[in-house]
């Protein structure tokens, strides 16, 4: 999950907001279909069942990150 969250902070220095719309949209759908979700480390890339060990802190930081890609100004991203 870490690596979407620096995915979509990417997306947000580089300005393209529907693609985080996208991305957010997709993580979404998915962890939301699981009915639960305890911060595995990954998603199976066929099944997109959540595995690996549970109580992943970076996975939790890429949640933090995704939403807070939503307002790259308040980070900071978009300055040079």
């Amino acid at each position: 999950m870490i690596w979407l969250g620096w995915l979509a902070l990417g997306l947000a220095r580089t300005g393209r907001r529907g693609a985080i719309d996208n991305l957010r949209n997709a993580v979404r759908v998915r962890l939301t279909a699981n009915g639960t979700y305890g911060f595995e480390e990954y998603f199976h890339g066929l099944s997109g069942m959540p595995l690996g060990t549970a109580q992943m802190a970076y996975s939790a930081t890429g949640l933090v990150f995704l939403d807070l890609a939503r307002d790259p100004e308040r980070l900071g991203l978009l300055r040079r």
